[in-house]
This record gives C-alpha cells, sequence and structure tokens, in this order.
C-alpha cells in the first residue's frame, strides 16, 4: 500500500500561506508600480499591426499572423491542450519523457506569448 499524504491541516495551511504571500506582493506592487496606461483610445488612429490581444492571447494572436486562422486558431492551442491533458493518464507508465514534453509546452508556450509581446 501507498503511504498516506497528509493533505488536511497541513497541506491546507501551506496553501494558505502562499495564497495570502502571493496576495500581499501584488498588493504591494501594484501600490509602489503605477500601471502603463497610455491616452483614451482612439479607433481611428491606431494601424491594425499594433493591435494587440490581452497577454493570455498573444501567443494564439502571434501564431495567426503566420498560419491560416483554423491552424494557428484551432489546431495547434487545442493539440497542446490535449497533450496537457492526458499527461496524467501516460505518467503512470513513462517519467522522464511526459516531464520533458510538459516542460517543453510551457517554454513553447511562453515564448510564443514572450515574441508577441516584443513584436
Amino acid at each position: 500500500m501507498a503511504p498516506r499524504i497528509k493533505t488536511f491541516p497541513d497541506l491546507v495551511r501551506n496553501e494558505a500561506i502562499a495564497a495570502v504571500s502571493a496576495m500581499t506582493a501584488v498588493f504591494l506592487i501594484s501600490a509602489v508600480l503605477d500601471a502603463p496606461m497610455g491616452g483614451p483610445a482612439d479607433s481611428s488612429g491606431i494601424p491594425v499591426e499594433n493591435v494587440k490581444a490581452p497577454w493570455i492571447f498573444l501567443g494564439i494572436q502571434q501564431m495567426l499572423r503566420y498560419f491560416p486562422a483554423v491552424i494557428g486558431g484551432v489546431i495547434i492551442p487545442l493539440a497542446g491542450l490535449l497533450v496537457l491533458i492526458s499527461i496524467p493518464f501516460v505518467s503512470k507508465k513513462v517519467d522522464q519523457p511526459v516531464q520533458v514534453i510538459f516542460w517543453a509546452i510551457i517554454l513553447i508556450s511562453s515564448a510564443v506569448t514572450i515574441w508577441g509581446y516584443l513584436v
């Protein structure tokens, strides 16, 4: 029989401490630094190539610039999600390749998002 992991109250306390610490850090950063806000939006003066999606969609927007809409906006993100969803089912049999695939997907999606932010 596998060893039991104590989750309550130890894990719950540790997660609560981590959540409060993260919220405190975000509140302190937001109190010290100003948000980079521009002037009011003017829809007539912004070229289409300078319009950016919110940061969470920048990777998909960047893929839409180089791939057709169905491939860059549906097939590639859906394939990445399906691979991430299948990891718990595959990880019972193989350990090392699953970690490599997981980190590869995370790094690729982060790189595409940062690339979309900088371009």
